[in-house]
This record gives C-alpha cells, sequence and structure tokens, in this order.
C-alpha cells in the first residue's frame, strides 16, 4: 500500500465540479490522505485506520477543542414497517459495523420531496474514527464533520445539516452547500471517496487553520 498527503490552497482547484463563480469557496482549502495499492480486502481498513491515526495526530496537535461527528439519512422503504421503524438509523447500521462507543443524538423521520427518511446524527469519539469512515463508505448518504459546537446533537442541527446538506433530488451528499454553510463558519467538512484499490479522505477546512497543516505536511516530507 501507498500513501501520499496532499494540500491544496483553494477547494475549487482541487474539486472543479464546484462553482467556480462563488468567490467564498476560495477561502477553503483541502488537505487529504490517499492510500493506493490495496492488495486485499484488509487493506481498505489498514488505511482507514492510518486515517484515524493521522487525525488524532492533527487535531490534538494543529487543530484542538473539535469533536468529530458522524451525520447519516436512511431512505424509509415502508414508514409502517415495524421492523424498518425499530432499527432505524443506528440499529441499522450495527448490524455491521458496532456504534456502541458513539454518543448518538435523536433518530429524526423527516419528509423530503414526499419521502421520508430516518436520520441522525452521533458524536464519533477519537478510537472510533475508523468505524466512521467505515460508514461513510457503505452509506453514500453520510458525512463527517469537525465541530467546536455543543449543539450538534440537537434535533434542530441534524435538520438544519439534512435540509442543506443533501441534494433535495439525488438524496446525495450537496458538499458544494456544506463548503459554504458550515466549512466557511470554521466547521471542517470531511469526504470519503473509494473505488477498487485506492480511497481518499480530504479535509476541507478554512483557510485560517491551513498554515498549520502545511507544516504537518512538510515534516512528513
Amino acid at each position: 500500500m501507498k500513501i501520499e498527503l496532499e494540500f491544496e490552497q483553494e477547494v475549487t482547484n482541487y474539486y472543479k465540479w464546484l462553482d467556480q463563480k462563488i468567490n467564498e469557496l476560495k477561502q477553503l482549502s483541502v488537505y487529504s490522505i490517499n492510500g493506493y495499492y490495496f492488495l486485499d480486502d484488509d487493506g481498505i481498513k489498514t488505511f482507514q485506520s492510518y486515517c484515524q491515526n493521522e487525525l488524532i495526530e492533527i487535531f490534538s496537535d494543529q487543530l484542538t477543542n473539535y469533536h468529530f461527528y458522524i451525520f447519516l439519512s436512511k431512505k424509509v422503504s415502508d414508514v409502517h414497517s415495524r421492523i424498518e421503524g425499530f432499527r432505524k438509523v443506528w440499529k441499522s447500521i450495527d448490524s455491521d459495523i458496532n456504534t456502541s462507543g458513539f454518543e448518538k443524538g435523536p433518530e429524526l423521520l423527516l419528509d423530503e420531496h414526499e419521502k421520508q427518511f430516518y436520520v441522525s446524527m452521533a458524536k464519533v469519539p477519537q478510537h472510533d474514527l475508523d468505524k466512521a469512515l467505515r460508514i461513510m463508505d457503505q452509506y453514500q448518504s453520510s458525512f463527517m464533520i469537525a465541530s467546536r459546537r455543543d449543539s450538534m446533537l440537537s434535533e434542530e442541527s441534524i435538520k438544519d445539516l439534512f435540509y442543506s446538506g443533501l441534494d433535495k433530488n439525488s438524496h446525495e451528499i450537496d458538499y458544494q452547500a456544506l463548503f459554504l454553510k458550515y466549512g466557511l463558519n470554521s466547521e471542517i467538512i470531511f469526504r470519503w471517496g473509494s473505488v477498487l484499490n485506492e480511497a481518499e479522505l480530504a479535509m476541507i477546512l478554512n483557510q485560517d487553520h491551513t498554515q498549520k497543516i502545511r507544516e504537518r505536511i512538510q515534516s512528513h516530507s
């Protein structure tokens, strides 16, 4: 396995699909951890463990007083189903990934375009970050955010993330909306992507924080 660290001063240079005319986006930077050449199914788990350790170091040294949260929404197949109503979000996840160490917010039933979704958010301990990355890898309507706010697990915060952070039609994550609403307010958005034998964890952050991150990359080069 090969791992590379990358830094791009302007997020619009890194993600060309962003609206290049929105000048506010140029206030955000990207720090990414890239893993290549996974030889087997355990390769991505090894990479996720590496990302966990990297984040623990960064948020213990360069970026302090942040907490990690994972947001997740699941489309409801049958709102009258007792099993689905019992499992909602976290019991459904727990069948594959043990989230017992997460501090979980309320599980809400929300409507969007005549469709219904179970939605929730959880605070993730640093030693469970690899589990959060596994969730992001398996569920497209999930993402991580680092915040210094104490109100992230409130119903209001969860609803706000649902209605402002997901595309209204596809129900996929609207990263541009997240960057503008949360990234510009000193919260840090994490974007995960994987294909075949490679994966990337990108951290989108306000440029106020970037000098410390650049120094970190230089120390690893």
